[in-house]
């Protein structure tokens, strides 16, 4: 007698396709990276003397229109963990099911993080003085 498999690819998709808010909450995963991503090239390309060459995106949360930036990290980070709920939900008994969503929503646990005034107090890396570098080859 024959036995027929089947994967469980099969039942993650009947799952996901039957679940709309478990469509919608990946599709908002899905579209995390491009809203990211555009809503940074908008902003470098309008904000004066930002140069995509020497600057980082992130550097786009600095000065006044910065809560743009900022706005921009909150709905990415909100929108990757939307999509790593949906991904927990779809993948339920799946192997990699556990982790795989786990690790998307720490992903998009730094996006706020990132937007966070902490974050944007670094001091600016600079050369030691003189004066360092007497007293470290002092000691």
């Amino acid at each position: 007698m024959a036995h027929t498999l089947s994967s469980p690819t099969d039942a993650v998709r009947s799952t996901a396709d039957s679940r709309p808010v478990t469509r919608r909450l990946m599709a908002g995963g899905l579209v995390a990276g491009p809203l990211f991503l555009g809503m940074g090239v908008v902003q470098g390309l309008t904000r004066d003397g930002f140069d995509f060459t020497r600057n980082a995106i992130s550097q786009l949360a600095l000065g006044e229109p910065g809560w743009i930036q900022v706005a921009n990290f909150l709905l990415t980070g909100a929108a990757v963990i939307a999509g790593a709920i949906g991904m927990s939900r779809a993948l339920r008994g799946v192997p990699g099911g556990a982790w795989a969503p786990h690790l998307v929503g720490v992903f998009g646990a730094s996006f706020p993080w990132a937007s966070s005034p902490g974050s944007r107090a670094l001091p600016p890396l600079s050369s030691p003085s003189p004066w360092e570098l007497g007293s470290a080859s002092q000691g």
